[in-house]
């Protein structure tokens, strides 16, 4: 067990809306038996942390665990520094100690790390074994930093994976170098699942205004920075809740403020852009961050006057069943698209109440989308349903194009300029000659 930081304690998150609930708090972090297999505590500790490069990443698990097999299968041929343990039943039984010491000297040889991430699962933290002692043990040997991550998936959804992680880093990383350089306009950007080409838009838009990232959590391409983001002025936390104790444990102890902000839309960003400026009270800041905002903002309506005809007043539906599912509703309000539902079914509580709070009185909630949808497709008229793969039946049965957004999520929606994309992508979707195609009758049934 950590001394930093308690598994209890991250239960206890003071700054969600619904802390005072137990039972609400509860449903919104822990799993309960039979409901998942996937989107584990493990699988957001992996996406939290698996961004840098410079690192290796050890699952320490036997292969029958469902969530490091899709880890492994889907990165194999993609990244060298992944790697897992796959522990059989002997070392189950009799410990796999031996294995995970020679597994890291391994690694070390194969890709020389900066740091080792070692994945304690469900099995490994049920044994009993002192993974922390290894880790020490072999960090003396090899020279090289060795962070043990208890990510057990029965602790709870991948957004408690993704905040025990950022603990972790707040434990063994943050503070062990000085930046090079320091200046007066440093700040941290705090993302739980945001891509590199989305990290990468959150930094130009903040560097636009005058500011300097020292630190990107959740994305990078290198460990370094990390160690040294308490020298930061600002933790800006981007659509990332899970993240808010890690932010709270850095203001404690290195005195450093946080904000919580969202880039989804034109509005939202701009207000981002203020609130972030008006932190450090200086009105040089806050005129160039104005000026930003009124060039981005002009260009940004201009460019969209080439969409106006073919999505005004399109009739949208959206079942994400707990990605986001409330991030896409500003973005097509200002596209001028009418959100007629969308889907508050697994999402957490703050989640549910920031979809409330954008659409009450001008939409529907589907609590169980599976058996709803299919009714307000048809009765609505619906133009287009924005869902992923699970739920793209509901479309084909009733015809109308459909934007899977998980493939569509291999593009950047977030800033001025992901506006302009989610227009284009909708446009190409509402006008794709295929859905005609393929919803034809065959001929051999006329």
């Amino acid at each position: 067990m950590s001394r930093f930081f308690s598994i209890k304690e991250l239960y206890n998150e003071s700054s969600c809306s619904h802390s005072g609930d137990k039972e609400k708090k509860n449903i919104c972090e822990r799993l309960h038996p039979g409901s998942s297999i996937s989107d584990c505590a493990l699988e957001g500790a992996f996406k939290f942390l698996s961004s840098y490069e410079d690192c290796a990443h050890l699952i320490y698990s036997s292969s029958t665990c469902f969530t490091t097999t899709f880890i492994v299968k889907s990165s194999q041929q993609k990244h060298s520094n992944y790697f897992c343990s796959n522990l059989d039943l002997n070392d189950i039984i009799f410990g796999g100690a031996s294995k995970l010491m020679f597994q890291l000297d391994r690694i070390v040889t194969l890709c020389q790390p900066k740091v080792i991430f070692i994945y304690i699962t469900c099995v490994t933290s049920l044994i009993g074994e002192d993974v922390n002692a290894i880790a020490q043990q072999k960090q003396h040997e090899l020279g090289v930093l060795i962070v043990p991550i208890l990510a057990a998936g029965f602790l709870g959804a991948e957004n408690f994976g993704a905040r025990i992680a950022s603990m972790t880093l707040c434990e063994h990383l943050i503070g062990r170098k000085e930046p090079k350089e320091i200046t007066p306009y440093d700040v941290n950007l705090l993302s739980c699942d945001a891509s590199l080409q989305e990290m990468k838009t959150y930094c130009a838009l903040i560097e636009s205004i005058g500011l300097r990232v020292l630190t990107t959590f959740g994305s990078g391409d290198s460990v370094e920075p990390i160690m040294y983001a308490h020298k930061a002025k600002l933790n800006i936390l981007i659509s990332a809740k899970p993240l808010a104790t890690m932010a709270r444990k850095m203001e404690k102890i290195w005195g450093i403020p946080w904000i919580q902000v969202s880039f989804f839309g034109k509005y939202a960003t701009s207000d981002a852009l203020r609130t972030i400026a008006e932190v450090f009270n200086d009105g040089k800041l806050s005129r160039n961050t104005q000026k930003v905002i009124a060039f981005e903002e002009k260009k940004l309506a201009e460019q969209l006057e080439l969409f106006k005809d073919s999505l005004y007043a399109k009739k949208v539906l959206i079942n994400l069943q707990g990605t986001l599912s409330w991030a896409y509703i500003p973005l097509l309000r200002e596209l001028d698209m009418h959100v007629v539902a969308t889907s508050i079914e697994n999402i957490t509580e703050d989640d549910k109440e920031q979809a409330i709070r954008l659409l009450f009185g001008k939409g529907m909630f589907m609590y169980e989308p599976e058996n709803e949808q299919m009714d307000i497709i048809e009765e609505e008229k619906i133009d287009l349903l924005i869902t992923n793969s699970d739920n793209v039946y509901a479309a084909v049965q009733t015809k109308i194009p459909f934007l899977n957004i998980e493939k569509a999520k291999e593009k950047n929606y977030v800033g001025y300029r992901g506006i302009l994309e989610f227009a284009y992508i909708l446009e190409n979707t509402l006008k794709n000659p295929l859905f005609k195609i393929v919803y034809r009758e065959a001929p051999w049934l006329g």
